[in-house]
């Protein structure tokens, strides 16, 4: 952005302004009660929260809440407690002007030995934590601007059944982000990973805090960061994809084979097509279509689209490699790139190095892309090759 002049970059502002206000139409509040499902009584002090976005509050003295704008689309509506069990609901806000949810939480009952802090870091809870920490924030240049800053909420238990660790917290693990001017408050249900980090299954619950800048350098170098870490990513290719703007957004695209063998944190092989999939074919390899199931519970005006593609795809964008699969035989997203299909792809290479530290609010809105000058990443300086699937599964 600085080799722009001035004249460009007030553009871009009232260009993302602009887009922000479009939105504005779909933007709706939901409140409720909050009781324990034991005694009926109020609970005060829950963590209510739309997961992956920055809209959150606790419950009152009397268990009530009320929260919004709520960007359009279907989100977790998070409540959690210490020592209740997590309440999830499914919400779509768009379609009202309010929307009430009430939720009964049920007492935690923990199950198993946990490895846990009783003094000074265990040796064993330090191994695992380390393990931890690298497969939750990332292996990019923003997972070092990160700080984990509570590591003592952190548990770990031994799952026997999956020969491998989980992960769990009863408080929120608390993400500072220095690189994209985030707090972020992980609530994580599960984190299980095999002893080698060959395998990674995650169910965390996040809510965003932008940082309050001092300074406006400061919070314009929050922000070119945060549109470096949008441009190229999983959630940019979806977005390209969902608009038929995947070539005229940047992106080249292979129909690709990876092999991975047993026990490797890395693929071992990766075979491509030499040339890109050429524009006259793009959109019969990447097949998108509007989503009109008249039987789904997801609203008619959500303007979702059916993604598929076959095997995996390489996807370039910058000279960076990813890659990406599909679990289902489709994805359902939106044209801002959000997924609504819970665990349903599979990416590896850059995308796979990125982790919570690269991770961004649903509700963030990209600048139009003539608008982004451009800059790096931090995709392309990691040091593993895990697969991850952000919304649930990753490989090592």
């Amino acid at each position: 952005m600085r080799k722009f002049g001035c004249a460009i970059l007030i553009l871009s502002g009232l260009s993302r302004a602009a887009a922000q206000n479009v939105h504005e139409k779909d933007l709706r509040s939901l409140f409720g009660i909050v009781t324990d499902a034991r005694t009926g009584g109020a609970i005060a002090g829950v963590n209510v929260f739309l997961s992956k976005t920055t809209v959150g509050t606790v419950t009152d003295s009397l268990g009530r809440y009320s929260i919004g704008p709520a960007p359009r689309g279907v989100h977790d509506l998070v409540f959690q407690h210490v020592g209740y069990e997590f309440e999830i609901f499914a919400v779509s806000p768009a379609g009202a002007a309010s929307m009430r949810v009430d939720a009964r939480l049920r007492p935690k009952v923990l199950k198993g030995p946990v490895v846990t802090i009783t003094g000074p870091y265990p040796r064993e809870w330090r191994r695992r934590f380390e393990e931890f920490e690298k497969a939750f924030l990332g292996e990019t240049f923003n997972a070092k601007k990160c700080d984990l800053r509570n590591p003592e909420a952190v548990h770990f238990r031994f799952d026997s059944t999956a020969e491998g660790w989980s992960a769990f917290s009863d408080e929120a693990v608390i993400v500072e982000n220095r690189a994209l001017g985030y707090t972020v408050r992980n609530h994580i249900l599960a984190f299980n990973w095999t002893g080698d980090v060959t395998v990674v299954r995650q169910k965390v619950f996040s809510v965003f805090k932008p940082f309050s800048f001092q300074n406006k350098d400061d919070a314009d170098k929050a922000d070119r960061n945060r549109e470096s870490a949008y441009r190229g990513s999983v959630r940019h290719f979806v977005s390209a994809f969902a608009r038929a703007k995947v070539k005229e957004e940047g992106f080249r695209v292979f129909q690709s084979r990876v092999n991975f063998f047993e026990g490797r944190r890395h693929p071992v092989e990766e075979v491509s097509n030499r040339y890109p999939i050429p524009p006259d074919n793009l959109y019969r390899v990447l097949q998108c279509s509007a989503f009109d199931d008249t039987a789904s519970t997801v609203p008619r005006d959500a303007g979702l689209k059916r993604l598929s593609f076959p095997e995996w795809l390489k996807v370039e964008y910058r000279g960076v490699k990813s890659y990406i699969s599909l679990e289902d035989r489709f994805m359902l997203a939106d044209t801002l790139g959000r997924i609504w299909t819970p665990v349903s792809y599979i990416a590896a290479g850059a995308w796979g190095r990125c982790g919570i530290a690269d991770l961004l609010p649903a509700d963030y809105v990209p600048y139009p892309s003539a608008q982004y000058s451009g800059g790096s990443t931090g995709r392309d300086t990691p040091n593993g090759n895990p697969i991850r699937s952000s919304n649930g599964i990753l490989k090592k």
